[in-house]
């Protein structure tokens, strides 16, 4: 009886505001494609901080959500990191008011604020807490960066 109901309405959950699968490679290996992921919804949050894991619109792309990672707040000073040597005509980004500088976990694969700028804090939809697909990654709290820029 409850297998059945889970199975039932776990399309519901997963089609829900609160959930989100994870499209795409940007976010391995925090996040891996297919992974569902539950958020808390950015009315509810608070003040999101570096390093968490955020569910945006971008306006890079008309109607696209995206899943990146919070590298800078309003007023930081971003490191960049030049992908070829001189490159780079400001090796700092400053981060204007209202604003964050999201990147992905997977440098090479990701279209992040390297390429296509700051984000709108208001494009922020929620803040990622909890993994609850697969079964076997199943974990919540936040989840841990092992490369974000320097901030100033």
């Amino acid at each position: 009886g409850l297998m059945i109901l889970i199975c039932l309405s776990l399309p519901w959950f997963i089609g829900s505001t609160l959930f989100r699968i994870v499209d795409g490679a940007s976010m391995e290996p925090t996040l891996r494609p297919g992974t569902v992921v539950a958020m808390i919804p950015a009315s509810m949050y608070g003040a999101l901080d570096r390093g968490d894991i955020a569910v945006m619109t971008t306006g890079w792309e008309a109607d696209l959500t995206v899943i990146k990672r919070v590298a800078g707040l309003p007023g930081d000073c971003v490191s960049q990191v030049a992908t070829k040597p001189g490159s780079l005509k400001n090796p700092c980004v400053l981060v204007r008011a209202d604003h964050l500088y999201v990147l992905g976990d997977n440098p090479s694969r990701s279209s992040d604020s390297r390429q296509n700028g700051q984000v709108p804090a208001g494009a922020i939809l929620g803040v990622v807490k909890c993994v609850v697909w697969p079964l076997r990654a199943i974990r919540c709290g936040r989840f841990v960066s092992r490369g974000l820029p320097e901030v100033r």
